[in-house]
């Protein structure tokens, strides 16, 4: 939608692709944007994308572990 408010959106694109550290079931794989807010969501994500901190789990200054658990 033309007035979709984009860091709302790419918030939850973010959560949904990346929650759980992409391992769950319904872990998002493409994203689908057009018209005028095509470019800015791209952008917007691209950075939120950037500034995530994936490391150890043991840190708890990162966003994100490599893995849920250590079986997968």
């Amino acid at each position: 939608m033309p007035d979709a408010d984009l860091e709302q959106t790419a918030n939850a694109i973010i959560g949904a692709a990346y929650g759980s550290a992409g391992e769950r079931c319904m872990a998002i794989s493409a994203v689908i944007a057009v018209d005028t807010i095509a470019e800015p969501l791209k952008e917007i994500l691209g950075q939120k994308i950037e500034a995530l901190k994936i490391g150890p789990g043991n840190d708890l200054s990162n966003d994100m572990g490599p893995l849920i658990t250590e079986k997968t």
